[in-house]
């Protein structure tokens, strides 16, 4: 199986889109990376734009499902953000958030890196599992038993103790093991901003109503926007997406990026989607 890509952006009221996403894939293999500047970091359109370019140059070097590949991206992404920290007046607080799926098709495995509060979904037989955890302190107040809320809608959820630049860095940013893809699995990698506005049950009912990730994402952000314009979510947010869909195997090159509808990058409420979903194909 091959693995095709569809993206879209849509810009809301923000002067400076903090997200950014982009892909590699082909021949059956992928890396996909979604960030998001810090919430209140200088410059961070700057940030998550050098976090997406790292961890791809990790994945173009040594096109593998592999820890060491993802930990070789985060590595080079601390590396160039430290620069662009000492290059940029005000920017020493520059940080982001990142989460990166590699996806191997055709051998039907998958391995991700997560830090801070974006998100990668798994969704088979088309319920949505998370497979990341937020790394907020809230998110940690309620793991903890302390707070019965949730973190959607919540004014303090953006308060995180893990990102790219963190001192420390939690155990549970790296998968702990690869984890076995079957046939029309999807997997969705999104920002804050997407996650606090659209929650699981809507995730799924959008996609049994579509017949191809191009729909999917179009129903997804025409949701996201429809509540943001009513007033029932916080603000009105930027919306980006990517879906990516396994298919038979192609001998296409390999292909980076996708169609959007504005300038690819991130901020802190933005919204992004990757998904894959295995068809139609043998594992090695």
């Amino acid at each position: 199986m091959s693995i095709t890509v569809a993206a879209v952006s849509e810009r809301g009221d923000r002067a400076v889109n903090e997200d950014a996403f982009n892909f590699v894939a082909g021949d059956g293999l992928g890396c996909f990376v979604l960030a998001d500047g810090a919430g209140g970091h200088d410059h961070g359109d700057i940030a998550s734009k050098a976090v997406v370019k790292e961890m791809l140059g990790a994945f173009s070097e040594q096109p593998a499902i592999s820890k060491d590949v993802l930990q070789r991206g985060l590595d080079l992404a601390r590396s160039s953000l430290d620069r662009e920290r000492r290059f940029h007046e005000g920017a020493g607080r520059m940080d982001s958030t990142v989460a990166c799926l590699l996806l191997d098709a055709t051998a039907g495995r998958a391995l991700w890196l997560q830090l801070g509060d974006s998100r990668i979904y798994l969704f088979r037989n088309q319920r949505a599992h998370l497979l990341t955890r937020d790394h907020s302190v809230l998110q940690s107040v309620i793991d903890a038993g302390l707070h019965r809320g949730s973190v959607r809608g919540a004014a303090d959820r953006n308060r995180l103790y893990a990102s790219v630049c963190a001192e420390e860095q939690p155990a549970d940013m790296l998968s702990a093991e690869p984890l076995g893809v079957e046939e029309a699995d999807m997997f969705l990698l999104c920002s804050d901003g997407f996650w606090d506005a659209v929650d699981e049950p809507l995730m799924e009912g959008c996609l049994r109503q579509s017949r191809n990730p191009r729909e999917w994402l179009d129903k997804l952000f025409g949701e996201a926007s429809r509540l943001a314009a009513t007033g029932t979510t916080m603000q009105r947010r930027w919306l980006s997406g990517s879906v990516a869909r396994t298919r038979r195997p192609s001998s296409a090159p390999a292909r980076t990026g996708g169609r959007r509808l504005s300038d690819q990058g991130f901020q802190k409420t933005g919204q992004s989607i990757v998904a894959a979903a295995c068809e139609e194909g043998h594992r090695r």
